[in-house]
């Protein structure tokens, strides 16, 4: 059973018209081990998210339901590494509020934001303002 449900997910990742996914089943079953287990095989980044023992989590959604801005503040909240991001958008929304903030503490443009160690980790922010 649990091969087949795997194939199942591999299937529905495999597909280009995907919508998101919603799992059904009764409790106990394996559903939460499944769905973690393939997002850590099949993705390079994968956060598991419990509404129900995550107090506060669910406020992540009352604002709007923009999956960018969602995927953000919750890799923001979970402390997700954000090395891969390559331009200021994809940053967390609470980052660009803290390189904001510092900004206008300093009274100055930041426009150069490190991502990491490597010089190909690097965001050029705010040339265009």
């Amino acid at each position: 059973m649990w091969r087949k449900a795997y194939d199942l997910l591999l299937e529905w990742k495999d597909r280009e018209d995907r919508m998101p996914l919603i799992v059904r089943g009764v409790r106990q079953c394996g559903k939460t081990y499944i769905l973690r287990r393939f997002g850590e095989e099949q993705y390079g980044n994968m956060v598991y998210v419990n509404l129900e023992s995550e107090k506060g989590m669910h406020r992540v959604f009352d604002r709007d339901l923009d999956p960018r801005r969602i995927v953000r503040d919750i890799a923001s909240i979970k402390g997700v590494d954000i090395s891969e991001c390559k331009t200021y958008e994809e940053l967390p929304e609470a980052t660009r509020n803290y390189i904001e903030h510092l900004e206008e503490l300093a009274g100055v443009r930041i426009s150069i934001v490190s991502v990491g160690a490597d010089r190909d980790q690097t965001i050029l922010h705010g040339w265009d303002r």
